[in-house]
């Protein structure tokens, strides 16, 4: 999670984070198992009757205890619109399933040394559906669980993308810049542009990284 604090400003970077997840989840937890993913469409609806979020012994988490807020306003200025998100029934910490109580500390602060003491309650990793504020810390979501479901339905919805052609086009296509809204400035990202893993593995060419069948990965979607 440190890691991804310290890049997270790097899109080209922190997209790439899974592969070292399922790396260290198989070499030093001994997991087994595939990377499972959330399908928003399948309850986009009605979130709390996931799986996940329905508070029974195999789920993560229920809706949290309720925090009362005035709700939240944001600006796609891409798109110029605003949408506004109501305040929900819950909204704070969770208060059942494995991560009941958990606070993350490592997050942003005042103190100059960035190691103040700052707990708070888990990070909204669906963007505005899930956190224990409106909007969430983007800074400590890693240390979320439902990151990881969330972030393997994005790469899932990529490769559905890529294979609604047969000619594999799409797997050479990248755009936008290299940092997230071109903060700093940092021009249009390329596949010959070098992914940084810092201390989570040696850095790859983006090209490497498009498809989930080249590279270090081999694997598709059910």
């Amino acid at each position: 999670m440190a890691e991804f604090l310290f890049q997270s400003a790097n899109i080209l970077r922190s997209a790439t984070a899974k592969e070292p997840f399922e790396q260290a989840l198989r070499n030093e937890c001994n997991y087994t198992s595939y990377q499972p993913y959330i399908n928003w469409s399948k309850f986009s609806t009605n979130l709390l009757a996931a799986p996940l979020f329905d508070g029974s012994p195999s789920s993560i988490s229920n809706n949290g205890a309720y925090r009362p807020h005035p709700g939240i306003t944001f600006c796609a200025t891409s798109y110029n619109t605003t949408l506004f998100f109501p305040p929900g029934l819950g909204g704070s910490c969770v208060t059942s399933g494995p991560v009941a109580g958990y606070l993350p500390y490592l997050t942003p602060n005042p103190l100059p040394s960035g190691l103040g003491f700052n707990p708070q309650c888990l990070h909204t990793a669906g963007h505005y559906i899930v956190g224990g504020a409106p909007g969430g810390d983007f800074y400590t979501s890693p240390g979320d669980p439902y990151f990881w479901l969330h972030h393997a339905m994005i790469d899932r919805v990529w490769w559905i993308w890529q294979n609604q052609v047969t000619d594999g086009s799409r797997e050479e296509v990248v755009a936008g810049t290299r940092t997230m809204n071109n903060r700093p400035p940092s021009g249009e990202a390329t596949l010959e542009d070098e992914v940084e893993l810092g201390m989570l593995g040696k850095g790859r060419r983006l090209g490497e990284l498009v498809r989930t069948t080249g590279g270090p990965f081999c694997y598709v979607y059910v």
